[in-house]
């Protein structure tokens, strides 16, 4: 909390106060800090968030009168859970809690323990069951919470398949859409724009067929081979009818062929990045269009919501690996460390100590608005543990017996992550520290695990248990370009652009820039850096030039 009321106590002192966390008690497993001040406090708020809204249960707010273990909020919101507190037992526990809410005919509850009765077959909340136990299994290597929940999740799938999949194999039942993504109007709780919404049919489908796959997972890891073959063979039919409903194809139709932001017109649904995130991150987009809707999904990010986050609950879950995945991490880092509105980042600029529950919680309609959720956390501290840091489980080596690291240096604005995570085996650690040239990167492994490391140069290294340090000189990406060097780090301006280096006789390179807010804008300035003969760094930037004639000027 950040705030206490306290009435009728004469003067009070804040010594004469304690406040005690009520939480479920667990370890404390993973810790993540970086170079970027923004991203930390976001984390350290998921951290506060998190802890409090444990009550045997996860639910979805501590402190009005709601306080319900929603399973939306948790359907990968789980994952990055299990990177800062070990919530094995809790979470095994609640996959029971889910199991004996199921009601006989396979309906699944969006709350669980059912004390709202909600049943609503809905299909992206209940995937929260099978979510879960493939993150108990991946994280914690315990394959019982899949083998105990395996029939229940058979049942609701069955019976979805039953009452909502029509004969062209579209699951044609959602209740909540991409809940909450951030509206048209400050005061709204939810967006009226169709522009905004995606449709809850795309959003079904693709979330059935994401269960699919880990139906045909669980069943291969139970040596279930009819059941695999099942499962594999409706995801091929499904597949082919998800992408024959919802996915537009006009090839050829770029302004501006090859560039990021002018893709063709290939993209899912109405081109919102919900839309296109899912069916990349759930592997069902052909592989000869893959390219082109990761641009439109950029490109809508960039061009059409200048930069911003669009997307509910349900994009938001998938959304920065996904970026990271497919080249555009870059993009990824400017969604996770925005502080203008709608980020995380702008709740911390406010304030925030913990997440909200509307990425407009400043200033939309009280009716719905919590200032300690979750469920807007969606895919980013899997992101920041698993891409930035870059320590990750092998899928099938389960329980990090086997760890893959593999960090997104690409970033350039970020020089340094320090992450560990204690996992069942031992504590993890990757930390490392960059220039655009050079990578110093220390690795340690606890005792009976192995590892694979890739470094940015293209090699792959083999490690057991133990410590390691690398130190690697980062290629450039282009063959032409001899060095690559950071003019600064960190300036009084938010951007700059247009640079110009020249070599002055006696050795010294200058560069000049605009630096500003954007082009035209009255605090667009021209700046300097200079690099004496043979050093090894640039000056910070210095103002050359503002546009005002005389310096008293009241413009200046």
């Amino acid at each position: 909390f950040r705030y206490v009321e306290v009435s009728n106590y004469q003067d009070a002192q804040l010594g004469d106060f304690v406040a005690e966390v009520v939480e479920d008690e667990m370890t404390h497993t993973g810790s993540f800090s970086c170079s970027d001040e923004t991203l930390n406090k976001i984390v350290r708020n998921a951290f506060w968030g998190i802890r409090s809204n444990y009550k045997g249960m996860p639910v979805d707010c501590p402190q009005r009168n709601e306080r319900q273990p929603w399973l939306g909020d948790r359907t990968m919101g789980c994952w990055g859970e299990s990177m800062l507190f070990d919530n094995y037992a809790m979470y095994t526990k609640w996959t029971r809690d889910i199991r004996e809410a199921q009601r006989e005919d396979g309906c699944i509850p969006d709350v669980a323990p059912a004390y709202w009765n909600y049943y609503s077959d809905n299909v992206t909340w209940p995937a929260a069951l099978p979510m879960a136990c493939d993150m108990l299994f991946t994280n914690f290597g315990d394959k019982r919470p899949i083998e105990e929940n395996y029939p229940a999740i058979k049942k609701w799938v069955a019976h979805i398949r039953e009452y909502y999949m029509t004969k062209e194999y579209i699951i044609t039942k959602d209740k909540y859409g991409d809940w909450c993504v951030p509206p048209e109007s400050l005061e709204l709780i939810h967006s009226k724009d169709p522009s905004r919404k995606t449709d809850g049919a795309l959003i079904a489908t693709a979330y059935y067929l994401k269960v699919l796959q880990l139906m045909h997972r669980f069943a291969s890891l139970q040596g279930l081979k009819a059941d695999a073959e099942e499962w594999e063979e409706l995801e091929h039919r499904m597949k082919d009818a998800f992408n024959a409903r919802f996915l537009h194809i006009k090839e050829g139709t770029s302004h501006v062929p090859g560039h990021t932001l002018y893709p063709d017109s290939i993209y899912y649904g109405n081109n919102t990045v919900t839309a296109n995130i899912l069916p990349l991150a759930f592997g069902l987009v052909p592989k000869n269009y893959i390219h082109e809707v990761a641009k439109n999904a950029v490109t809508s990010i960039i061009t059409t919501n200048k930069g911003h986050i669009s997307t509910g609950v349900i994009g938001v879950q998938w959304l920065l690996r996904e970026l990271s995945r497919r080249g555009y991490a870059d993009v990824a880092y400017l969604l996770a460390t925005n502080k203008t509105y709608p980020s995380w980042g702008y709740m911390v600029g406010k304030g925030a100590t913990t997440i909200w529950e509307l990425w407009n919680g400043d200033t939309a309609n009280p009716e719905m608005n919590s200032g300690n959720h979750v469920m807007l956390l969606g895919d980013l501290l899997p992101w920041c543990f698993n891409n930035l840091a870059g320590i990750r489980a092998d899928r099938w080596k389960s329980g990090y017996k086997h760890i893959i690291f593999q960090p997104t240096f690409e970033i350039q604005e970020l020089s340094n992550v320090d992450a560990s995570y204690m996992s069942i085996y031992g504590k993890i650690t990757s930390r490392w520290k960059k220039t655009p040239m050079h990578l110093e990167w220390d690795i340690e492994l606890p005792a009976n695990t192995t590892g694979e490391v890739h470094l940015p140069d293209g090699r792959k290294e083999k490690i057991g248990s133990g410590k390691h340090h690398f130190s690697v000189d980062i290629p450039t990406k282009n063959t032409a370009i001899l060095s690559d060097e950071f003019l600064y780090e960190k300036a009084a301006f938010p951007e700059c652009h247009g640079a110009t280096i020249v070599e002055m006789k006696n050795g010294d390179l200058v560069a000049s820039f605009f630096g500003g807010t954007k082009e035209r804008n009255p605090d667009c300035c021209i700046w300097v850096c200079r690099k004496p003969k043979g050093a090894k760094e640039w000056s910070a930037p210095k103002l050359a030039a503002d546009g005002v004639f005389l310096l008293k000027d009241p413009q200046a």
